[in-house]
């Protein structure tokens, strides 16, 4: 099958998107089919060289001009003269490249699927509530009826996705693409903690600052390293670090990717994440793919979260999130139990392959082209 995903952008500095359209891609060429990509940065040098370094050659994307949602045919002029796809999978929903590919999908009688993204969850939602419903009324409704799968990344929002659209929906995890052999790193010199993801006001930082003071308050020797870009809330976490007194004890190292990543995460004895909100919680899957265990907030909606995948759940309050922090740090036998438990969920639960398979019978399923 000729699958063509579509998307705003595939530099990895764009978050999770990108990284899971990838991997699902890859996991998708190696089953033997023809996989292209179409999104407003498939030119740039940068993005050429992350997907060459994942197993995705560079060739075979195509370019798409930045363009307003409205009447514009930039999508149909850039397909002209390429091969036709047998099927489009969009990722996303708000920008404007995708209700044009689907507009010009139901016109070549070309199915399609679309996954969110965590986009149609009642939170993300309250950013631009009637822009974005007007939208749905307008432009992005058609494009979500229109699809073969509406694929939603919890329950939640799955819930919310039915009730606004008017059509069904199917939560369907991410997968994880993580090294197949855990990779080697240097005892460091003081225990740490990590979180991995943007930052940015969704991802809580402040109140994980907070936390990790307690965390210290309470006798636990632990760093806490924070790994991601800035996506605007670097000024607002530097301020809590200062309120916190514990600047010597946090180190914000930037983006990390690759092995790199991978060695941080091994690294760490936890991993912590305390969101206001988080979709689905990849960062979680990846350390505990690496044998680290992970203490989470309860608006981390990472479906079946608990022991058995070596996942602590808390309250999304400091006190408390400490509280389990400290405990686990203080309890070997029983991180040696959650890293084995997790490693074996992340292996029987998640991966691509099953993942990239249900895709392609989702948007084969049928035969109307709609």
């Amino acid at each position: 099958m000729r699958l063509l995903h579509v998307i705003e952008g595939l530099h990895p500095d764009r978050g999770g998107p990108p990284q899971v359209a990838i991997a699902l891609a890859r996991a998708q060429r190696d089953a033997g089919h023809d996989v292209a990509f179409a999104s407003h940065d498939a030119t740039s040098a940068a993005v050429g060289e992350f997907l060459e370094t994942r197993g995705l050659v560079a060739s075979g994307r195509i370019a798409i001009e930045r363009c307003g949602p409205f009447g514009s045919r930039a999508f149909a002029r850039a397909m002209e003269g390429r091969t036709r796809p047998d099927a489009l999978h969009l990722h996303g929903v708000w920008n404007s490249i995708l209700p044009q590919a689907a507009h010009w999908a139901r016109r070549a009688c070309i199915p399609y699927v679309l996954t969110t993204h965590g986009s149609l969850h009642p939170f993300p939602m309250t950013s631009g509530r009637w822009k974005k419903r007007l939208a749905i009324a307008v432009t992005h409704g058609p494009m979500l009826r229109g699809a073969r799968r509406v694929f939603t990344l919890n329950d939640e929002e799955r819930a919310a996705a039915e009730v606004l659209v008017g059509t069904a929906a199917e939560t369907l995890p991410n997968g994880v693409d993580a090294p197949a052999v855990p990779p080697a790193f240097n005892e460091p010199a003081r225990p740490y903690l990590v979180f991995l993801g943007r930052i940015d006001w969704t991802e809580g930082l402040e109140t994980l600052v907070e936390a990790h003071r307690m965390v210290l308050e309470a006798g636990a020797d632990c760093d806490l390293v924070v790994v991601g870009n800035d996506w605007g809330s670097r000024g607002p976490v530097e301020e809590a670090i200062a309120a916190a007194g514990t600047g010597n004890r946090i180190r914000l190292v930037g983006a990390k990717y690759g092995e790199e990543k991978w060695r941080m995460l091994a690294g760490a004895r936890l991993l912590v994440h305390l969101p206001r909100y988080e979709g689905f919680g990849m960062a979680v899957l990846e350390g505990l793919a690496v044998g680290t265990p992970a203490v989470i907030g309860d608006r981390c909606l990472l479906p079946g979260a608990g022991p058995d995948m070596g996942v602590v759940v808390t309250v999304s309050e400091p006190a408390a999130f400490a509280r389990a922090v400290v405990d686990l740090l203080g309890d070997p036998a029983r991180r040696e139990r959650l890293s084995i438990a997790g490693r074996r969920a992340v292996a029987e639960r998640y991966g691509w392959d099953r993942i990239a398979r249900h895709c392609v019978e989702a948007v084969g399923a049928g035969g109307d082209g709609r």
